[in-house]
């Protein structure tokens, strides 16, 4: 699986290497300023965006357990939304290893403590996570594991949305 995961990985970089060389700058060379260049400036920093995230998922494949790397539960590239069950509040959260994580684009560890409580986990559960600040209850509501987001076929998808 990790080969293939890797594979993927790389085919996905390319094609978007393809879209940042090629398609997008020769957009922005024929567009005038106007909704199609700021709808072309943005399609540039989401493909951006999308390379470094991809970037960091092969580099953290070679640092990360393949056991963290499940169809159908939390782990390593995982994409996790979970809501606060006090407070309400949503967030989105990718479940990386390294020093190269960003949290500011809702990148966690998996050693932090967050990460290491949606370890393993799946949509639907309640995981309760220990802060500095205290014990804090999230309910997982959306999971797409990093197979899943790849289309690598190893089982029955569990991203789904908890009502």
């Amino acid at each position: 699986m990790l080969a293939e995961l890797r594979n993927r990985l790389g085919d996905e970089l390319e094609r978007l290497s393809h879209e940042l060389t090629v398609r997008i700058p020769d957009e922005l060379a024929s567009s005038q300023a106007g909704p199609t260049l700021e709808t072309t400036l943005e399609l540039e920093r989401v493909v951006q965006r999308r390379v470094r995230l991809l970037g960091q998922l092969v580099a953290g494949l070679a640092a990360a357990d393949p056991r963290t790397i499940w169809p159908d539960r939390a782990g390593y590239g995982s994409t996790v939304r979970v809501r606060d069950i006090a407070r309400g509040d949503e967030e989105t959260y990718t479940l990386l290893t390294g020093d190269l994580i960003d949290p500011r684009d809702g990148q966690i560890s998996l050693a932090s403590p967050i990460g290491n409580a949606l370890l393993g986990r799946r949509a639907g559960e309640e995981i309760t996570v220990i802060t500095p600040w205290g014990a804090r209850r999230y309910e997982i509501l959306l999971l797409a594991t990093l197979p899943q987001k790849l289309g690598v076929d190893v089982g029955e998808p569990d991203a789904r949305r908890v009502a």
